[in-house]
């Protein structure tokens, strides 16, 4: 069963997960301001070796670090594997996170993202656990609107 907590622009469910196979995946160190490049030069990686998407992009944040920079994944399920040359991407067969919650973002990104963090460490703390991996944000787009769903998966 799904409960659904209402926050302005997010709203929470309760246990989720994230399961995908042929999963490629790159890792950038970057400034915030740097994240379209990130994806653009992703995005011309998947293009130029002919991956197909098969389900939803997404990405964590791996660390943050004072000097505004960050360390991200995006990772992009694909429909099959494709052989491509080494060090481009990493490949996983399977890519399986369970036992999350998550948050739908909506509305001002930014500050709505942020708001989904302090929800989620807010209702792990209130239910005595611990949030045991970094935030995924898994991109969903309808159209030209859409929306992204924060998880992090709790013990």
């Amino acid at each position: 069963m799904l409960t659904y907590i209402f926050l302005i622009g997010a709203r929470m469910i309760n246990y989720d997960s994230i399961r995908y196979m042929n999963v490629y995946s790159k890792i950038y160190s970057m400034s915030y301001r740097e994240m379209d490049g990130a994806f653009k030069d992703f995005y011309s990686i998947c293009r130029e070796n002919e991956i197909k998407l098969m389900g939803h992009v997404f990405y964590s944040i791996n660390k943050l670090e004072d000097n505004d920079r960050m360390e991200i994944e995006i990772f992009f399920p694909a429909e099959k594997r494709v052989e491509i040359p080494a060090g481009k991407l990493r490949y996983r067969n399977y890519f399986i996170v369970e036992k999350m919650i998550s948050v739908v973002v909506e509305g001002k990104m930014e500050t709505n993202i942020k708001k989904a963090y302090l929800l989620m460490e807010k209702r792990a703390s209130s239910k005595k656990q611990k949030l045991m991996t970094p935030f995924f944000h898994e991109i969903h787009r309808t159209g030209k609107k859409g929306y992204i769903l924060v998880k992090a998966a709790v013990e």
